[in-house]
């Protein structure tokens, strides 16, 4: 849901705090807006509560004019952003109702009392309020809400960290889904870079479960803030947008393994919930007697077969000391481009931690790529191919090559 909406429901200084803010352990905000709305502002959006939809609707047609091209989409996607991208935007555009808008907007205003706002966004007062591990992501390009809104809402939050904290070291299974770890209480990062504000008097002590069954269990984690402004092209559509889709996934995952919970990573449930047991790639003994990794192929590649995060041999952790670069072999692993087509029964987080670059490339087994797919467009198998190569120094060549994996 939106930031604004998850903010009053998951604060401690909300007027909606008793909702369901004791059952909230996390909280991300994409592209956030810090402030509410001015009374300038308020008043002069006023004449909203008076406009018949019809009339707004031709303002929104106007406004749509060029398509993907459009000033709406540009406001939104930024005018660098790919065409899928804009794509993607024009359609969201046209699939969103006037009235939707117009009540959104209209909630969105606060009244002003004495100089001061009651109600609408949330402000200062509601974000400092938040007790709980939280991730404010932003974009350098957007320009519905400027990553100025992070780099606030970082101000206000950062004053709520103690400088003390403290260590977990029980990395135990826990016995039922209800035993949330306390995380570390650790520094604020800013874009990778973590600092420790100043102390204050507030120090922020988890809650505990008062039931006997569980006495003395922690019930959240303890409160981390973490902030990240992409750089352009991020705008206002990061969430959606192809060149940051991925990377943003890849921030929110580990975050949540991190500072959440560890069983929300993906190798924590590969290991724990796995319903398929052994089972898991077809023809174990078949796949136990294959070479886990080739000799080098013309001194460029090593085929490999696939990985296996419950495997004590070939697993993400022990490959990556074995073949990695960093583990003093010649013609050590610094990429690994799975071509597989299910979705892998490892965890890639355990070869990038090593070291090792991870692409995806699903392919059909026993079915040759497409022309497509082989190396018309960009992004295509041969691309990723030369990426390799490049990165080793060599220019562009074709190869054709199979098989489960590719390093």
């Amino acid at each position: 849901m939106g930031c604004s909406l998850s903010t009053l429901l998951a604060s401690s200084t909300s007027p909606l705090s008793d909702l369901i803010s004791e059952h909230i352990v996390g909280f991300i905000a994409i592209c956030p807006r810090a402030e509410t709305l001015t009374a300038s502002q308020v008043s002069r959006l006023q004449h909203m509560r008076y406009m018949p939809i019809p009339l707004f609707e031709i303002f929104r047609w106007w406004d749509r004019r060029g398509g993907a091209e459009s000033a709406s989409v540009a406001r939104y996607a930024g005018k660098e952003a790919d065409s899928e991208t804009k794509r993607l935007q024009l359609r969201f555009n046209e699939q969103s109702k006037s009235e939707v808008f117009m009540a959104m907007a209209l909630g969105s205003m606060p009244r002003y009392q004495n100089d001061e706002a009651v109600g609408g966004l949330p402000g200062e007062a509601i974000w400092s309020g938040l007790r709980i591990p939280t991730f404010c992501i932003g974009g350098e390009q957007d320009h519905v809400t400027p990553p100025e809104n992070v780099e606030l809402i970082a101000k206000w939050l950062g004053r709520q960290v103690p400088r003390e904290h403290t260590v977990t070291k029980d990395n135990s299974l826990p016995s039922s889904a209800g035993e949330i770890p306390i995380i570390d209480n650790t520094p604020i990062e800013e874009n990778g870079r973590s600092f420790v504000p100043a102390a204050t008097n507030q120090d922020l002590v988890s809650e505990t479960r008062s039931d006997s069954a569980t006495s003395g269990l922690p019930k959240k984690p303890k409160f981390v803030l973490k902030t990240t402004v992409l750089p352009q092209p991020a705008s206002h559509a990061l969430l959606y947008a192809t060149s940051t889709v991925r990377i943003l996934s890849g921030l929110i995952q580990s975050f949540a393994a991190t500072h959440i919970d560890h069983r929300l990573s993906l190798g924590w449930q590969l290991q724990h919930l796995s319903t398929e047991g052994k089972w898991d790639v077809k023809n174990l003994q078949k796949w136990q007697a294959i070479n886990p990794v080739s000799e080098p192929i013309a001194g460029i590649f090593r085929a490999q077969k696939t990985l296996r995060e419950i495997d004590e041999e070939h697993t993400p952790t022990v490959y990556v000391k074995r073949w990695g670069t960093k583990s003093g072999i010649k013609h050590g692993v610094r990429m690994v481009v799975d071509i597989s087509h299910e979705s892998p029964v490892y965890d890639p987080k355990g070869l990038e931690e090593g070291g090792i670059e991870y692409h995806k490339f699903p392919t059909v087994s026993k079915l040759p790529p497409t022309v497509e797919e082989y190396g018309e467009k960009t992004n295509t198998f041969v691309d990723i191919l030369a990426l390799i190569f490049d990165s080793l120094g060599g220019g562009r060549r074709t190869w054709g090559l199979s098989g489960s994996g590719l390093v």
